[in-house]
């Protein structure tokens, strides 16, 4: 994984919220090296993910870092490589009748009923 992939993941799941969930590791290490007016346009970029303005002066910041310390992008590439593989799921369920109870794993996911 080269320089720029390890920044631009880092800065999409720091806007995301993923990092500081399933992340944490990652997300203090980063924060570790940022200056007092860098951790204010993590904290920016935290409360407006949307601004590609944040997304590109974020990852800026963190690119300068890395580039100077080879030694924490090799540490945070390693830890990028042990984070949960995204797993998708696809449950369909179909009933017919009145009164019916299902039950299925429906934590974190998005639910279309269709009649």
């Amino acid at each position: 994984m080269d320089l720029e992939m390890i920044v631009g993941f880092i800065s999409v799941q720091v806007a995301s919220g993923f990092l500081k969930e399933h992340g944490k590791e990652i997300y203090h290490k980063v924060k570790g090296l940022l200056t007092d007016d860098e951790l204010i346009s993590l904290n920016l970029l935290e409360k407006y993910p949307e601004s590609k303005e944040l997304q590109d002066r974020f990852a800026g910041e963190l690119k300068a870092h890395l580039e100077t310390d080879p030694d924490i992008a090799e540490q945070l590439e390693r830890l990028i490589k042990k984070l949960p593989a995204f797993e998708k799921k696809h449950n369909a369920l179909s009933q017919t009748g009145e009164a019916n109870i299902a039950l299925q794993d429906v934590h974190r996911s998005k639910i279309n009923i269709a009649k």
